[in-house]
């Protein structure tokens, strides 16, 4: 800023009003006054110019308010009262900036933190806001996404025209949809709210996922509807059995007949209680089998094919076995382990057609454990192989070989209570193979 400029404009301003009565009181008068006024008119204008210039150059180093310690402004008797109230005035704004900026931090903390998207938009539908949840659950790919339009952003139709009605009728609103993807149909719903007027106006609206809770109970009502129908039919099989049975002219040889039946319903009503027994204690929360002492899984392993051996050459099938000498072991109660390999040889030995075979073998890396059971069974087609450790489900739909559909949801529980894995590869008609991945432990 110029000094001469303010300078002439605060000497006229002194000098024009008294200069006249120069014409009164001589030339000596006219002198002394212009001096005067020069003098004065140099002192202030250098004083005022001075502060001045210090303020321009403290505001546009953008320190004014988030520094106020770096005020550096040069003392003056003129000004020393406003640059003191200046100094309060910025201490106070710049105890209330950052009281704003804290309160802003604590907000998009809150909002990156929960698990609902939250996405902000204003009045001409243009993004202000959008945390992580909903970029996931609105699938937005985009990176730099502020100031850009909703239908930019999101690309899903129903979110586009809810946020549209919201900000036409400046009221909330709330809707339920679905999405539907190569995999499956997901369930949503969505809550806005309006904020602002004017051009500051807006809408912050809300999805929440509901394919979870709405996979559960279509699951929940499923599993009811097998277990039901796994239940009656043994029972109603027994009823009818019992029915003929009372009947005293009934031959010999049809009540025995009879007698067997009801006997297989029975052990098949049993199985399927009991099944569903361990199920519901393993789906307990607190069910962590993987803080159990050291197992040795070879031996135990050992056993089992051996209990199990009359059973397999009775239907007719071989049995082969890869298991070495050395002893490994895992974190796991032996009930828990003898279950897994009960139900993967029962499997097995169903499913398999006489003059098949089945492989056992058993091997160990550095941190795991792999068992594998290997059939010459039916198969699982590829599109079944992903239902197969589902409740209920039976790869034999004509339902040829008796079972509950429950050994191998039993296994995957259990397996999954060790900490561990499993998975199947097979080919129809040509036989499944399901490995066991476990955690290794020390002895």
């Amino acid at each position: 800023m110029r000094v001469f400029p303010f300078f002439l404009k605060v000497f006229l301003i002194l000098w024009i009003p008294i200069a006249p009565f120069g014409v009164y009181f001589g030339p000596t008068f006219f002198l002394f006054w212009t001096f005067t006024a020069a003098l004065i008119g140099g002192i202030v204008s250098k004083s005022t110019v001075g502060v001045l210039q210090d303020f321009i150059d403290y505001v546009d180093s953008g320190n004014a308010l988030e520094h106020p310690e770096q005020m550096n402004i040069r003392k003056s008797f003129l000004y020393g009262p406003v640059i003191r109230r200046f100094k309060e005035i910025q201490k106070t704004l710049g105890f209330e900036m950052a009281k704003t900026k804290g309160e802003q931090a604590l907000l998009h903390a809150v909002l990156a933190s929960i698990s609902d998207g939250v996405i902000a938009i204003d009045r001409r539908r243009n993004v202000l806001f959008v945390n992580s949840a909903a970029r996931q659950l609105c699938e937005i790919t985009k990176e730099n996404i502020e100031g850009k339009s909703i239908e930019e952003v999101v690309p899903i139709p129903a979110i586009q025209e809810i946020s549209r009605s919201s900000l036409f009728f400046d009221r909330p609103m709330q809707k339920t949809f679905s999405v539907y993807d190569a995999n499956e149909e997901k369930q949503f719903s969505m809550q806005t709210e309006p904020f602002g007027s004017g051009d500051t106006s807006g809408v912050v609206f809300t999805v929440h996922d509901h394919s979870r809770a709405h996979r559960e109970e279509r699951d929940r009502r499923a599993f009811i509807m097998n277990a039901s129908h796994e239940l009656r039919t043994p029972l109603m099989a027994i009823q009818g059995y019992m029915d003929s049975l009372v009947d005293p002219s009934l031959p010999l040889e049809l009540r025995e007949k009879f007698l067997r039946k009801t006997s297989e319903n029975v052990d098949r009503l049993s199985d399927v209680s009991t099944k569903l027994l361990d199920l519901a204690q393993n789906d307990a929360p607190d069910q962590d089998r993987s803080s159990q002492g050291a197992l040795n899984v070879t031996g135990l392993l050992i056993e089992t094919l051996e209990n199990y051996r009359p059973l397999i050459l009775a239907k007719g099938l071989s049995l082969k076995h890869s298991i070495p000498k050395s002893d490994f072991f895992v974190k796991s109660d032996r009930e828990s382990m003898k279950t897994i390999f009960e139900n993967l040889l029962d499997n097995a030995i169903k499913y398999s057609k006489s003059e098949g075979s089945i492989e056992v073998s058993l091997e160990s890396e550095a941190k795991q454990v792999y068992v594998r059971v290997t059939d010459t069974g039916i198969g699982i087609s590829e599109d079944d192989q992903k239902k197969v450790f589902e409740r209920f489900f039976r790869a034999d739909k004509a339902r040829t070989t008796q079972g509950s559909g429950l050994g191998l949801s039993i296994v995957k529980s259990l397996v999954e209570s060790l900490k561990g894995g499993i998975n199947v590869s097979s080919e129809l008609n040509r036989g499944s193979a399901f490995t066991v991945t476990l955690p290794k432990s020390s002895s």
